[in-house]
């Protein structure tokens, strides 16, 4: 919308993009191509692959038309938790992509299940108590959610209302001053319930029942030490208890190290 560009098709936009990035990228001669959407001709993409491979090409939508998508075309699928959904939600999102691919004659087994996850993760529970009470991370739970569900999982009601983070949020249209009485509606409880929130070794444990569901990408973003630190320009604080969570799920679970 800031761009004056209509939301149309979404799926087939995807879809589509999709399959040229995976031309282009996997071609070392001109590619053509005569789409519903776009058409190409003798098009190249100059970048050459990194060891000759091709980046991984990970499809981030569902449930419905995203997981045929992955399926069919992409290398894996990725989401965002936990407000997406919780392990039993996650596996069945696992075995309809792989259904797809199945479906299509690639091997289902190959595919990369990712999750993006935002994270308050400290070296004690106090800590991640005194996270939660941050008004920007109350903020971050009410629209950086992928639908209502989110909160309607726990009998609770998001401040925005009928609130898609994907559909409906653009930052430019929010003042300083309503985002931050959102934020004060937003019980630091339901950060806890939106959010892996723990230390290193209960956030393990919360991620070992989607580790068993199919989970074998993970990307963290923890925000805890931020704003106990005060410093948001350190890209690195945190990182640590990071490492101490991804080295016990590897540990537990006899993994390679995951995406980090």
């Amino acid at each position: 919308a800031p761009h004056g560009l209509p939301r149309e098709k979404p799926f087939a936009h995807m879809e589509e993009s999709i399959k040229i990035i995976r031309m282009l990228a996997e071609s070392n001669e001109p590619v053509t191509y005569d789409g519903p959407i776009w058409k190409l001709k003798n098009a190249i993409l100059a970048v050459p692959r990194y060891e000759n491979r091709t980046p991984p090409l990970m499809v981030a939508a569902g449930p419905g038309r995203g997981l045929e998508i992955a399926g069919r075309h992409g290398d894996g699928w990725h989401c965002y938790l936990p407000p997406c959904g919780g392990p039993e939600w996650y596996a069945e999102q696992v075995k309809e992509v792989k259904k797809h691919a199945k479906e299509a004659g690639r091997d289902p087994d190959k595919l990369i299940f990712g999750a993006s996850i935002c994270a308050l993760i400290a070296a004690t529970e106090a800590d991640v108590d005194k996270a939660t009470q941050n008004l920007a991370l109350r903020w971050d739970a009410a629209a950086l959610v992928p639908g209502p569900d989110a909160w309607e999982r726990y009998g609770a009601k998001n401040p925005l209302g009928n609130w898609s983070y994907p559909r409906d949020l653009i930052p430019m249209d929010w003042s300083r001053e309503d985002a931050l009485n959102i934020a004060r509606q937003v019980p630091p409880d339901m950060v806890r319930k939106l959010r892996f929130c723990g230390t290193p070794q209960s956030v393990a444990d919360q991620l070992q029942p989607y580790v068993d569901a199919g989970l074998n990408m993970i990307l963290v973003g923890n925000y805890a030490e931020l704003v106990l630190s005060g410093d948001w320009g350190d890209a690195m604080a945190g990182q640590s208890v990071v490492s101490q969570m991804y080295d016990i799920v590897r540990k537990r679970n006899g993994m390679a190290p995951l995406g980090t």
